[in-house]
Protein backbone atom coordinates (compact mmCIF):
# COMPACT_ATOMS: atom_id res chain seq x y z
CA UNK A 1 0.00 0.00 0.00
CA UNK A 2 1.40 3.44 -0.96
CA UNK A 3 2.25 5.99 1.70
CA UNK A 4 -0.36 8.49 0.45
CA UNK A 5 -3.19 5.96 0.58
CA UNK A 6 -2.14 4.72 4.02
CA UNK A 7 -1.99 8.30 5.29
CA UNK A 8 -5.52 9.00 4.04
CA UNK A 9 -6.89 5.88 5.71
CA UNK A 10 -5.16 6.85 8.95
CA UNK A 11 -6.59 10.36 8.80
CA UNK A 12 -10.12 9.09 8.15
CA UNK A 13 -9.77 6.70 11.08
CA UNK A 14 -8.53 9.44 13.36
CA UNK A 15 -11.37 11.63 12.15
CA UNK A 16 -14.00 9.14 13.23
CA UNK A 17 -12.23 8.77 16.58
CA UNK A 18 -12.54 12.57 16.93
CA UNK A 19 -16.24 12.35 16.08
CA UNK A 20 -16.69 9.62 18.66
CA UNK A 21 -14.90 11.63 21.33
CA UNK A 22 -17.03 14.69 20.63
CA UNK A 23 -20.22 12.68 20.87
CA UNK A 24 -19.03 10.97 24.01
CA UNK A 25 -18.27 14.35 25.56
CA UNK A 26 -21.76 15.65 24.89
CA UNK A 27 -23.69 12.38 24.76
CA UNK A 28 -23.55 11.95 28.51
CA UNK A 29 -25.14 15.38 28.93
CA UNK A 30 -27.93 15.21 26.39
CA UNK A 31 -29.58 12.80 24.03
CA UNK A 32 -30.25 13.49 20.39
CA UNK A 33 -33.85 13.29 19.26
CA UNK A 34 -35.17 12.15 15.93
CA UNK A 35 -37.98 13.92 14.06
CA UNK A 36 -40.55 12.08 16.19
CA UNK A 37 -39.02 13.31 19.42
CA UNK A 38 -37.59 9.91 20.33
CA UNK A 39 -34.25 9.58 22.11
CA UNK A 40 -31.74 7.90 19.83
CA UNK A 41 -28.31 6.46 20.43
CA UNK A 42 -25.07 8.11 19.41
CA UNK A 43 -24.52 5.82 16.40
CA UNK A 44 -28.04 6.65 15.23
CA UNK A 45 -27.32 10.30 15.86
CA UNK A 46 -24.56 9.97 13.31
CA UNK A 47 -27.07 8.37 10.99
CA UNK A 48 -29.47 11.25 11.65
CA UNK A 49 -27.03 13.48 9.78
CA UNK A 50 -25.42 10.85 7.56
CA UNK A 51 -26.25 12.94 4.53
CA UNK A 52 -23.96 15.72 5.74
CA UNK A 53 -21.07 13.26 5.77
CA UNK A 54 -21.85 11.47 2.50
CA UNK A 55 -22.36 14.74 0.64
CA UNK A 56 -18.76 15.68 1.43
CA UNK A 57 -17.25 12.25 0.85
CA UNK A 58 -15.49 13.15 -2.38
CA UNK A 59 -14.05 16.39 -1.02
CA UNK A 60 -12.75 14.59 2.07
CA UNK A 61 -11.03 11.95 -0.05
CA UNK A 62 -9.25 14.72 -1.91
CA UNK A 63 -8.11 16.46 1.29
CA UNK A 64 -4.38 16.74 1.93
CA UNK A 65 -2.08 16.66 4.98
CA UNK A 66 -4.55 16.11 7.79
CA UNK A 67 -7.34 18.42 6.60
CA UNK A 68 -9.55 15.31 6.48
CA UNK A 69 -9.41 15.19 10.28
CA UNK A 70 -10.38 18.85 10.47
CA UNK A 71 -13.21 18.33 8.00
CA UNK A 72 -14.64 15.43 9.98
CA UNK A 73 -14.33 17.29 13.27
CA UNK A 74 -16.08 20.30 11.74
CA UNK A 75 -18.87 18.08 10.47
CA UNK A 76 -19.20 16.46 13.89
CA UNK A 77 -19.90 19.83 15.52
CA UNK A 78 -22.54 20.45 12.85
CA UNK A 79 -24.17 17.13 13.78
CA UNK A 80 -24.18 18.24 17.41
CA UNK A 81 -25.64 21.61 16.44
CA UNK A 82 -28.41 20.06 14.37
CA UNK A 83 -29.13 17.49 17.08
CA UNK A 84 -29.54 20.27 19.63
CA UNK A 85 -31.65 22.31 17.24
CA UNK A 86 -33.85 19.28 16.63
CA UNK A 87 -34.27 18.69 20.34
CA UNK A 88 -35.19 22.32 20.94
CA UNK A 89 -37.62 22.32 18.01
CA UNK A 90 -39.41 19.27 19.43
CA UNK A 91 -39.74 21.07 22.76
CA UNK A 92 -41.25 24.29 21.40
CA UNK A 93 -42.98 23.13 18.20
CA UNK A 94 -46.49 22.83 19.66
CA UNK A 95 -46.10 26.14 21.42
CA UNK A 96 -45.13 27.80 18.16
CA UNK A 97 -48.20 26.30 16.49
CA UNK A 98 -50.42 27.77 19.20
CA UNK A 99 -48.65 31.08 18.75
CA UNK A 100 -49.37 31.18 15.00
CA UNK A 101 -52.96 30.10 15.60
CA UNK A 102 -53.33 33.36 17.51
CA UNK A 103 -53.40 35.14 14.14
CA UNK A 104 -57.05 34.15 13.83
CA UNK A 105 -57.90 36.74 16.47
CA UNK A 106 -54.87 39.04 16.24
CA UNK A 107 -53.01 39.33 12.93
CA UNK A 108 -50.19 41.27 14.57
CA UNK A 109 -48.98 37.83 15.67
CA UNK A 110 -47.73 37.23 12.11
CA UNK A 111 -45.09 39.92 12.53
CA UNK A 112 -43.57 38.02 15.45
CA UNK A 113 -44.20 34.63 13.84
CA UNK A 114 -41.61 35.54 11.22
CA UNK A 115 -39.17 37.27 13.54
CA UNK A 116 -39.15 34.70 16.36
CA UNK A 117 -37.81 31.87 14.16
CA UNK A 118 -36.31 33.64 11.15
CA UNK A 119 -32.88 32.11 11.80
CA UNK A 120 -34.35 28.61 12.10
CA UNK A 121 -36.22 29.00 8.80
CA UNK A 122 -33.11 30.31 7.04
CA UNK A 123 -31.00 27.44 8.38
CA UNK A 124 -33.63 24.82 7.50
CA UNK A 125 -33.90 26.22 3.97
CA UNK A 126 -30.14 26.48 3.42
CA UNK A 127 -29.55 22.91 4.61
CA UNK A 128 -32.78 21.55 3.10
CA UNK A 129 -33.96 20.07 6.40
CA UNK A 130 -37.07 18.30 5.16
CA UNK A 131 -38.54 17.37 8.54
CA UNK A 132 -38.23 20.86 9.96
CA UNK A 133 -39.65 22.46 6.83
CA UNK A 134 -42.53 19.97 6.85
CA UNK A 135 -43.35 21.03 10.42
CA UNK A 136 -43.08 24.72 9.55
CA UNK A 137 -45.39 24.32 6.55
CA UNK A 138 -47.97 22.60 8.73
CA UNK A 139 -47.78 25.39 11.31
CA UNK A 140 -47.78 28.26 8.82
CA UNK A 141 -50.93 26.83 7.25
CA UNK A 142 -52.72 27.84 10.45
CA UNK A 143 -52.37 31.46 9.34
CA UNK A 144 -54.22 30.69 6.12
CA UNK A 145 -57.35 30.37 8.24
CA UNK A 146 -56.89 33.98 9.36
CA UNK A 147 -57.15 35.37 5.81
CA UNK A 148 -60.15 37.45 4.83
CA UNK A 149 -61.25 38.03 1.25
CA UNK A 150 -62.17 41.67 0.72
CA UNK A 151 -63.39 43.65 -2.28
CA UNK A 152 -62.51 47.01 -0.72
CA UNK A 153 -59.35 48.46 0.73
CA UNK A 154 -59.34 50.75 3.75
CA UNK A 155 -56.83 53.58 3.82
CA UNK A 156 -56.01 55.38 7.03
CA UNK A 157 -53.70 58.31 7.73
CA UNK A 158 -53.44 58.33 11.54
CA UNK A 159 -51.38 60.55 13.83
CA UNK A 160 -50.51 63.19 11.26
CA UNK A 161 -47.55 65.30 12.43
CA UNK A 162 -49.31 68.55 11.46
CA UNK A 163 -52.13 67.83 13.91
CA UNK A 164 -54.92 67.52 11.34
CA UNK A 165 -57.74 65.06 11.86
CA UNK A 166 -56.85 61.52 10.75
CA UNK A 167 -58.56 60.38 7.57
CA UNK A 168 -60.07 56.98 6.84
CA UNK A 169 -61.53 55.87 3.54
CA UNK A 170 -62.70 52.58 1.93
CA UNK A 171 -61.82 52.26 -1.77
CA UNK A 172 -63.31 49.55 -4.00
CA UNK A 173 -61.39 46.63 -5.53
CA UNK A 174 -62.48 44.89 -8.73
CA UNK A 175 -62.53 41.49 -6.98
CA UNK A 176 -62.09 39.97 -3.56
CA UNK A 177 -58.43 39.65 -2.56
CA UNK A 178 -56.96 37.66 0.36
CA UNK A 179 -55.68 39.86 3.17
CA UNK A 180 -54.54 39.56 6.76
CA UNK A 181 -56.40 42.40 8.46
CA UNK A 182 -56.00 44.13 11.80
CA UNK A 183 -58.88 44.55 14.24
CA UNK A 184 -59.80 47.83 12.55
CA UNK A 185 -60.18 46.04 9.17
CA UNK A 186 -57.01 47.64 7.87
CA UNK A 187 -54.05 45.85 6.35
CA UNK A 188 -50.61 46.21 7.91
CA UNK A 189 -48.37 45.89 4.86
CA UNK A 190 -45.31 45.41 7.07
CA UNK A 191 -46.89 42.54 9.02
CA UNK A 192 -48.10 40.78 5.86
CA UNK A 193 -44.87 41.37 3.94
CA UNK A 194 -42.77 40.14 6.84
CA UNK A 195 -44.83 36.95 7.16
CA UNK A 196 -44.79 36.33 3.41
CA UNK A 197 -40.99 36.26 3.43
CA UNK A 198 -40.69 32.73 4.91
CA UNK A 199 -43.83 31.62 3.06
CA UNK A 200 -42.37 32.48 -0.35
CA UNK A 201 -38.95 31.10 0.59
CA UNK A 202 -40.53 27.73 1.40
CA UNK A 203 -42.64 27.87 -1.78
CA UNK A 204 -39.43 28.02 -3.80
CA UNK A 205 -37.97 25.11 -1.81
CA UNK A 206 -41.05 23.04 -2.61
CA UNK A 207 -40.63 23.67 -6.34
CA UNK A 208 -36.90 23.03 -6.20
CA UNK A 209 -37.25 19.68 -4.41
CA UNK A 210 -40.61 18.53 -5.78
CA UNK A 211 -41.56 17.53 -2.23
CA UNK A 212 -45.22 18.38 -2.89
CA UNK A 213 -45.46 15.25 -5.05
CA UNK A 214 -44.90 13.00 -2.03
CA UNK A 215 -45.93 15.16 0.94
CA UNK A 216 -49.59 16.12 1.30
CA UNK A 217 -48.75 18.99 3.67
CA UNK A 218 -46.33 20.46 1.14
CA UNK A 219 -48.97 20.11 -1.58
CA UNK A 220 -51.59 21.90 0.51
CA UNK A 221 -49.07 24.61 1.43
CA UNK A 222 -48.13 25.10 -2.22
CA UNK A 223 -51.70 25.07 -3.50
CA UNK A 224 -52.92 27.63 -0.97
CA UNK A 225 -49.99 29.95 -0.47
CA UNK A 226 -48.90 30.15 -4.11
CA UNK A 227 -52.23 31.86 -4.79
CA UNK A 228 -52.08 34.00 -1.66
CA UNK A 229 -48.53 35.19 -2.36
CA UNK A 230 -49.14 36.03 -6.01
CA UNK A 231 -52.40 37.84 -5.14
CA UNK A 232 -50.51 40.06 -2.70
CA UNK A 233 -47.74 40.70 -5.21
CA UNK A 234 -50.16 41.61 -8.00
CA UNK A 235 -52.14 43.94 -5.74
CA UNK A 236 -49.14 45.56 -4.03
CA UNK A 237 -46.60 45.77 -6.82
CA UNK A 238 -48.72 45.94 -9.98
CA UNK A 239 -51.72 47.86 -8.57
CA UNK A 240 -54.07 45.14 -9.79
CA UNK A 241 -57.71 45.44 -8.84
CA UNK A 242 -57.93 49.22 -8.59
CA UNK A 243 -56.63 52.49 -9.94
CA UNK A 244 -55.09 53.36 -6.57
CA UNK A 245 -51.99 51.91 -4.97
CA UNK A 246 -51.53 50.66 -1.45
CA UNK A 247 -48.49 52.81 -0.64
CA UNK A 248 -48.60 56.44 0.45
CA UNK A 249 -46.67 59.05 2.43
CA UNK A 250 -49.57 61.05 3.90
CA UNK A 251 -49.26 59.25 7.23
CA UNK A 252 -45.83 60.84 7.62
CA UNK A 253 -47.10 64.21 6.38
CA UNK A 254 -44.74 64.18 3.37
CA UNK A 255 -47.12 64.52 0.41
CA UNK A 256 -50.41 63.27 -1.02
CA UNK A 257 -50.95 60.42 -3.45
CA UNK A 258 -51.23 56.63 -3.45
CA UNK A 259 -48.85 54.41 -5.39
CA UNK A 260 -48.14 50.88 -6.50
CA UNK A 261 -44.88 49.53 -5.12
CA UNK A 262 -43.23 50.01 -8.51
CA UNK A 263 -44.29 53.66 -8.51
CA UNK A 264 -43.33 54.01 -4.86
CA UNK A 265 -39.79 52.66 -5.37
CA UNK A 266 -39.38 54.83 -8.47
CA UNK A 267 -40.11 57.94 -6.37
CA UNK A 268 -37.83 56.70 -3.59
CA UNK A 269 -34.95 56.20 -6.00
CA UNK A 270 -35.39 59.75 -7.33
CA UNK A 271 -35.98 61.07 -3.78
CA UNK A 272 -39.21 62.73 -4.90
CA UNK A 273 -41.20 62.36 -1.68
CA UNK A 274 -41.40 65.46 0.47
CA UNK A 275 -40.31 67.71 -2.41
CA UNK A 276 -41.87 70.04 -4.96
CA UNK A 277 -42.34 67.05 -7.26
CA UNK A 278 -45.74 66.93 -5.54
CA UNK A 279 -48.06 69.96 -5.30
CA UNK A 280 -48.29 69.90 -1.51
CA UNK A 281 -45.39 68.63 0.57
CA UNK A 282 -43.33 68.82 3.75
CA UNK A 283 -39.70 67.79 3.72
CA UNK A 284 -38.38 65.37 6.33
CA UNK A 285 -35.40 63.03 6.06
CA UNK A 286 -37.65 59.99 6.46
CA UNK A 287 -39.87 60.87 3.49
CA UNK A 288 -37.50 58.93 1.22
CA UNK A 289 -36.42 56.19 3.59
CA UNK A 290 -36.26 52.59 2.34
CA UNK A 291 -38.29 50.57 4.85
CA UNK A 292 -38.11 46.97 5.99
CA UNK A 293 -41.44 46.31 4.25
CA UNK A 294 -39.82 47.36 0.95
CA UNK A 295 -37.00 44.86 1.43
CA UNK A 296 -39.40 42.07 2.36
CA UNK A 297 -41.61 42.62 -0.69
CA UNK A 298 -38.61 42.73 -3.03
CA UNK A 299 -37.25 39.51 -1.52
CA UNK A 300 -40.60 37.71 -1.79
CA UNK A 301 -40.83 38.65 -5.46
CA UNK A 302 -37.35 37.17 -5.96
CA UNK A 303 -38.53 33.93 -4.34
CA UNK A 304 -41.75 33.74 -6.35
CA UNK A 305 -40.13 34.45 -9.72
CA UNK A 306 -37.57 31.74 -9.03
CA UNK A 307 -40.37 29.30 -8.13
CA UNK A 308 -42.36 30.31 -11.21
CA UNK A 309 -39.33 29.56 -13.39
CA UNK A 310 -39.35 25.95 -12.15
CA UNK A 311 -43.13 25.43 -12.26
CA UNK A 312 -44.43 27.61 -15.05
CA UNK A 313 -47.97 26.22 -14.74
CA UNK A 314 -48.23 27.44 -11.11
CA UNK A 315 -48.39 30.99 -9.79
CA UNK A 316 -50.98 33.17 -11.46
CA UNK A 317 -48.60 35.57 -13.18
CA UNK A 318 -49.06 36.10 -16.93
CA UNK A 319 -46.08 37.01 -19.11
CA UNK A 320 -46.89 40.73 -18.97
CA UNK A 321 -46.79 40.58 -15.17
CA UNK A 322 -43.52 38.62 -15.22
CA UNK A 323 -41.94 41.27 -17.43
CA UNK A 324 -43.05 44.02 -15.06
CA UNK A 325 -41.86 42.11 -12.01
CA UNK A 326 -38.42 41.51 -13.51
CA UNK A 327 -38.15 45.24 -14.20
CA UNK A 328 -39.36 45.88 -10.65
CA UNK A 329 -36.55 43.73 -9.20
CA UNK A 330 -33.96 45.60 -11.26
CA UNK A 331 -35.39 48.88 -9.94
CA UNK A 332 -35.36 47.58 -6.36
CA UNK A 333 -31.76 46.39 -6.60
CA UNK A 334 -30.66 49.71 -8.08
CA UNK A 335 -32.45 51.56 -5.26
CA UNK A 336 -30.77 49.34 -2.66
CA UNK A 337 -27.32 49.87 -4.20
CA UNK A 338 -27.89 53.63 -4.46
CA UNK A 339 -28.31 53.84 -0.68
CA UNK A 340 -25.04 52.06 0.14
CA UNK A 341 -22.38 54.13 1.92
CA UNK A 342 -18.74 53.05 1.98
CA UNK A 343 -16.14 53.75 4.63
CA UNK A 344 -13.33 51.94 6.39
CA UNK A 345 -12.38 50.69 9.85
CA UNK A 346 -9.42 49.10 11.59
CA UNK A 347 -9.69 45.39 12.29
CA UNK A 348 -8.30 43.59 15.35
CA UNK A 349 -4.79 43.31 13.91
CA UNK A 350 -4.49 46.91 12.80
CA UNK A 351 -5.40 46.52 9.16
CA UNK A 352 -7.68 48.97 7.38
CA UNK A 353 -10.72 47.16 5.97
CA UNK A 354 -13.71 48.43 3.95
CA UNK A 355 -17.07 48.88 5.66
CA UNK A 356 -20.58 49.35 4.31
CA UNK A 357 -23.72 50.99 5.69
CA UNK A 358 -27.23 51.40 4.33
CA UNK A 359 -29.43 54.49 3.93
CA UNK A 360 -27.54 56.68 6.38
CA UNK A 361 -29.44 59.73 7.60
CA UNK A 362 -32.87 58.72 6.32
CA UNK A 363 -34.27 58.41 9.85
CA UNK A 364 -32.54 61.49 11.28
CA UNK A 365 -35.79 63.50 11.54
CA UNK A 366 -37.83 60.56 12.84
CA UNK A 367 -39.13 60.74 16.40
CA UNK A 368 -37.50 57.43 17.42
CA UNK A 369 -34.11 59.04 16.64
CA UNK A 370 -34.55 62.41 18.37
CA UNK A 371 -32.12 61.45 21.16
CA UNK A 372 -29.66 59.51 18.98
CA UNK A 373 -26.92 62.03 19.81
CA UNK A 374 -27.52 61.83 23.57
CA UNK A 375 -25.00 59.41 25.11
CA UNK A 376 -25.74 60.32 28.74
CA UNK A 377 -26.69 57.10 30.57
CA UNK A 378 -29.48 58.76 32.60
CA UNK A 379 -32.95 58.73 31.06
CA UNK A 380 -33.59 61.93 29.04
CA UNK A 381 -37.34 61.73 28.45
CA UNK A 382 -40.45 62.20 30.57
CA UNK A 383 -41.41 59.90 33.42
CA UNK A 384 -44.89 61.33 34.01
CA UNK A 385 -47.04 62.81 31.21
CA UNK A 386 -47.58 66.10 33.04
CA UNK A 387 -43.85 66.76 33.41
CA UNK A 388 -41.67 67.68 30.46
CA UNK A 389 -38.67 65.68 29.32
CA UNK A 390 -35.61 65.83 31.56
CA UNK A 391 -33.40 66.86 28.64
CA UNK A 392 -34.10 68.43 25.28
CA UNK A 393 -33.90 66.18 22.19
CA UNK A 394 -30.40 65.76 20.81
CA UNK A 395 -30.54 64.23 17.34
CA UNK A 396 -27.50 63.25 15.34
CA UNK A 397 -26.63 63.33 11.64
CA UNK A 398 -26.32 60.49 9.13
CA UNK A 399 -27.38 57.85 11.65
CA UNK A 400 -27.78 54.27 10.49
CA UNK A 401 -30.55 51.79 11.20
CA UNK A 402 -30.84 50.62 14.79
CA UNK A 403 -29.21 47.20 15.22
CA UNK A 404 -32.52 45.45 15.92
CA UNK A 405 -34.32 46.55 12.75
CA UNK A 406 -31.11 46.10 10.77
CA UNK A 407 -31.53 42.32 11.13
CA UNK A 408 -33.60 42.70 7.94
CA UNK A 409 -30.31 43.19 6.11
CA UNK A 410 -29.38 39.59 6.99
CA UNK A 411 -32.50 38.29 5.27
CA UNK A 412 -32.37 40.62 2.29
CA UNK A 413 -28.71 39.87 1.57
CA UNK A 414 -29.49 36.16 1.91
CA UNK A 415 -32.20 36.47 -0.75
CA UNK A 416 -29.91 38.48 -3.00
CA UNK A 417 -27.26 35.75 -2.65
CA UNK A 418 -29.64 32.83 -3.16
CA UNK A 419 -31.75 34.41 -5.91
CA UNK A 420 -30.74 37.92 -6.94
CA UNK A 421 -27.37 37.04 -8.44
CA UNK A 422 -28.90 34.30 -10.62
CA UNK A 423 -31.69 36.68 -11.62
CA UNK A 424 -29.12 39.20 -12.81
CA UNK A 425 -30.24 42.08 -10.59
CA UNK A 426 -26.90 42.33 -8.78
CA UNK A 427 -23.46 40.98 -9.64
CA UNK A 428 -21.52 38.58 -7.45
CA UNK A 429 -18.78 41.19 -6.92
CA UNK A 430 -21.27 43.90 -5.97
CA UNK A 431 -22.99 41.66 -3.45
CA UNK A 432 -19.71 40.35 -2.00
CA UNK A 433 -18.55 43.90 -1.35
CA UNK A 434 -21.78 44.67 0.53
CA UNK A 435 -21.75 41.39 2.51
CA UNK A 436 -18.12 41.79 3.57
CA UNK A 437 -18.51 45.50 4.27
CA UNK A 438 -21.57 45.08 6.49
CA UNK A 439 -19.89 42.22 8.40
CA UNK A 440 -16.81 44.41 8.93
CA UNK A 441 -19.01 47.29 10.11
CA UNK A 442 -20.63 45.09 12.73
CA UNK A 443 -17.36 43.57 13.95
CA UNK A 444 -15.13 46.64 14.00
CA UNK A 445 -17.48 49.61 14.53
CA UNK A 446 -20.65 48.43 16.29
CA UNK A 447 -18.93 45.93 18.65
CA UNK A 448 -17.16 47.45 21.67
CA UNK A 449 -14.18 45.10 21.16
CA UNK A 450 -14.49 43.50 24.60
CA UNK A 451 -14.99 39.74 24.63
CA UNK A 452 -15.23 39.77 28.42
CA UNK A 453 -17.95 42.44 28.53
CA UNK A 454 -19.38 42.49 25.00
CA UNK A 455 -21.69 45.34 24.08
CA UNK A 456 -22.90 46.92 20.86
CA UNK A 457 -23.66 50.47 19.74
CA UNK A 458 -27.37 51.07 19.23
CA UNK A 459 -27.04 52.07 15.59
CA UNK A 460 -25.30 50.40 12.66
CA UNK A 461 -23.13 53.43 11.87
CA UNK A 462 -21.68 53.27 15.40
CA UNK A 463 -23.82 56.09 16.84
CA UNK A 464 -24.59 55.12 20.42
CA UNK A 465 -27.20 57.51 21.76
CA UNK A 466 -30.69 56.77 23.05
CA UNK A 467 -33.27 55.09 20.82
CA UNK A 468 -37.07 55.34 20.98
CA UNK A 469 -37.32 57.55 24.05
CA UNK A 470 -40.95 57.51 25.32
CA UNK A 471 -41.84 55.31 22.36
CA UNK A 472 -45.61 55.04 21.84
CA UNK A 473 -46.14 57.40 24.81
CA UNK A 474 -44.59 54.96 27.31
CA UNK A 475 -43.50 56.52 30.56
CA UNK A 476 -39.78 56.19 31.26
CA UNK A 477 -39.24 53.99 28.21
CA UNK A 478 -36.18 54.04 25.96
CA UNK A 479 -33.12 52.11 24.86
CA UNK A 480 -30.03 53.46 26.59
CA UNK A 481 -26.53 53.64 25.06
CA UNK A 482 -25.03 50.15 24.73
CA UNK A 483 -28.55 48.81 25.22
CA UNK A 484 -28.47 45.18 26.36
CA UNK A 485 -31.94 44.63 24.89
CA UNK A 486 -30.93 45.90 21.47
CA UNK A 487 -27.70 43.94 21.86
CA UNK A 488 -29.67 40.70 21.99
CA UNK A 489 -30.36 41.29 18.31
CA UNK A 490 -26.76 40.40 17.50
CA UNK A 491 -27.48 36.77 18.41
CA UNK A 492 -31.21 36.61 17.72
CA UNK A 493 -31.10 38.71 14.53
CA UNK A 494 -29.11 36.21 12.49
CA UNK A 495 -25.89 38.22 12.31
CA UNK A 496 -24.07 34.98 13.07
CA UNK A 497 -24.69 33.94 9.47
CA UNK A 498 -22.30 36.76 8.49
CA UNK A 499 -19.45 34.79 10.06
CA UNK A 500 -18.79 33.44 6.58
CA UNK A 501 -17.81 36.98 5.54
CA UNK A 502 -15.80 37.84 8.65
CA UNK A 503 -14.41 35.08 10.89
CA UNK A 504 -14.01 37.50 13.83
CA UNK A 505 -17.81 37.51 14.10
CA UNK A 506 -17.75 33.88 15.24
CA UNK A 507 -15.92 34.78 18.43
CA UNK A 508 -18.01 37.93 18.86
CA UNK A 509 -21.25 35.93 18.62
CA UNK A 510 -20.03 33.35 21.13
CA UNK A 511 -19.18 36.14 23.58
CA UNK A 512 -22.50 37.92 22.99
CA UNK A 513 -24.50 34.74 23.55
CA UNK A 514 -23.46 34.71 27.21
CA UNK A 515 -25.56 37.85 27.77
CA UNK A 516 -28.74 36.35 26.33
CA UNK A 517 -31.47 35.57 28.85
CA UNK A 518 -33.39 32.36 28.21
CA UNK A 519 -36.65 32.10 30.16
CA UNK A 520 -40.29 31.14 29.82
CA UNK A 521 -41.11 34.62 28.61
CA UNK A 522 -39.00 33.98 25.51
CA UNK A 523 -39.65 30.33 24.58
CA UNK A 524 -38.20 30.58 21.07
CA UNK A 525 -34.94 32.38 21.92
CA UNK A 526 -32.80 29.27 22.29
CA UNK A 527 -33.67 27.77 18.91
CA UNK A 528 -33.34 31.16 17.26
CA UNK A 529 -29.90 31.60 18.84
CA UNK A 530 -28.67 28.08 18.04
CA UNK A 531 -29.67 28.43 14.40
CA UNK A 532 -27.28 31.30 13.66
CA UNK A 533 -24.45 30.42 16.04
CA UNK A 534 -21.20 29.25 14.42
CA UNK A 535 -20.55 25.52 14.41
CA UNK A 536 -17.54 26.10 16.68
CA UNK A 537 -19.92 27.15 19.47
CA UNK A 538 -21.07 23.53 19.73
CA UNK A 539 -17.65 21.91 19.92
CA UNK A 540 -18.14 21.22 23.63
CA UNK A 541 -21.71 19.98 23.28
CA UNK A 542 -23.04 23.22 24.70
CA UNK A 543 -26.66 23.86 25.47
CA UNK A 544 -28.52 26.26 27.69
CA UNK A 545 -31.78 24.53 28.61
Amino acid sequence: MGRTKAFKILMVGLGFVAVGVLFQNCGNRFGVLNSLGQEISIPLALEFEASSFSSQKESMIADKKGSTLYSLALNSTRVIKQGLMNREWILIRDRFRSFVQGARTNNAVLYDAQMELSNFVQYAFKHSKTNWLHDLMSIYLEANLALQYKSEYIFSYPELPDGTTPSRKALPLTQAYPMWLEDNSEESVLTSAQFLYPITLILFWIEKTGVDKRDSVAKEFSDKYSNVATAHIRRWVLKEGSNHGVFQMRGWDCNSGTFSHIEYLTHLKARHFGTSHFPSFKNYSYCNVVLDSDLFILASVMHILAAKKISSFKYDLPQSALTQLNEYLILGAELFKSRISRNSATNFIGETVPTVNFDLGSFDDYKDYEYAGDTNSSFPGWVTPSISSQRSPKPSVNVGWDISHARRFVLFLFSLREFGVNQGIISNDELSEIENGMANQLAYVVFNRSYEFPAFANYMDGTNGWFRVNYSNRSGFGYEPWSAVLGESIVLGGYGFWGQFNRDLDRILIAAERNLKYDEGHPFYLLQAYSAMPDSFFSGGKRRR
